[in-house]
């Protein structure tokens, strides 16, 4: 009986010191295994933080990739004598969103879709030769009219340059009408027309986008029905040019420097994270060799 209870005592204490191994090596680790992860966790949110700092206030990411365009409305009439065009200034003119743009890979427009205000007038708008468009534009014109549906401007006026930009233009189809004339102008009228933010340039030129160009520049067709007021050299005082007014936000056609800054300091909030966790996995593969090895050593 003698021999049967010293060995149980024997694996008794075995036992104690494989426990007191285990309990300090824990000690040991698991203070400096949460320090690391507390300083991973720290390095990653301090990255996020640096990168919401750096974006404009009220901007999400979302709409920060959404890059938009201006339109430029230029109201001259070239002279037939020789001399200087004769910019019609002091006219206001309308804009209305149709449809939205679908963009293909390279950044050029692949399609629309007609917004629900238009879709009793929608069009396969892909498909439409010149002079459809035109007859369009006439029946937009009219209905954009009727219901109230100049929903981007309905003051945009042209300066004493003949031009009126439009700013803040989300890819897609706009419908631009000539809503009000000075009495200077009154000789000259214009149909209303439709032009796509982006345009497909197809010669390589543009904003640095290769074929897709984000400011475009559109000339309304004038044809002269009476004799037109004051001439080039009787330029006549232009009213005031408000500045237009937009509901989407007025934005450059470049894109924004803040966004691409946030997108690498994304990037660097990535790696901090994955070095986290493999400096947490390295340690947790250390801690078990250890414990391997301590029970290996009480063996």
């Amino acid at each position: 009986m003698a021999d049967i209870h010293n060995a149980s005592g024997q694996r008794s204490v075995r036992s104690d010191r494989r426990g007191d191994g285990l309990r300090s090596m824990t000690m040991e680790a698991g203070p400096f295994v949460r320090r690391v992860a507390a300083i991973a966790v720290a390095m990653a949110m301090t990255m996020m933080v640096c990168v919401w700092s750096l974006s404009p206030l009220g901007a999400q990411p979302v709409a920060a990739a959404e890059r938009t365009g201006t339109l430029t409305i230029s109201a001259a009439i070239a002279a037939t004598d020789g001399g200087g065009a004769h910019v019609l200034a002091g006219d206001t003119y309308a804009v209305a969103h149709v449809a939205d743009a679908t963009l293909g890979d390279n950044g050029a427009i692949n399609g629309f879709t007609t917004r629900d205000a238009f879709a009793s007038l929608g069009r396969d708008w892909g498909t439409l030769s010149s002079s459809e468009y035109n007859d369009a534009a006439k029946e937009l014109a009219d209905y954009a009219a009727a219901h109230g549906l100049y929903d981007v401007t309905d003051h945009a006026v042209t300066g004493t340059d003949g031009r009126a930009v439009v700013r803040g233009l989300t890819p897609g189809l706009y419908l631009v009408s000539r809503t009000g004339v000075d009495d200077a102008n009154a000789g000259y009228v214009c149909d209303a027309f439709l032009v796509a933010i982006p345009e497909n340039s197809g010669d390589g030129s543009g904003d640095g986008d290769g074929a897709v160009n984000y400011n475009v520049v559109a000339s309304p067709k004038f044809e002269q029905t009476t004799t037109p007021g004051p001439g080039p050299s009787e330029q006549p005082t232009p009213k005031p040019s408000p500045t237009p007014t937009s509901t989407t936000p007025a934005v450059s056609g470049g894109q924004s420097n803040i966004a691409k800054t946030g997108a690498a300091i994304m990037r660097y909030v990535q790696a901090a994270v994955i070095l986290g966790g493999i400096a947490l996995l390295f340690l947790f593969i250390r801690s078990r060799r250890n414990r391997a090895n301590s029970d290996s050593g009480l063996r």
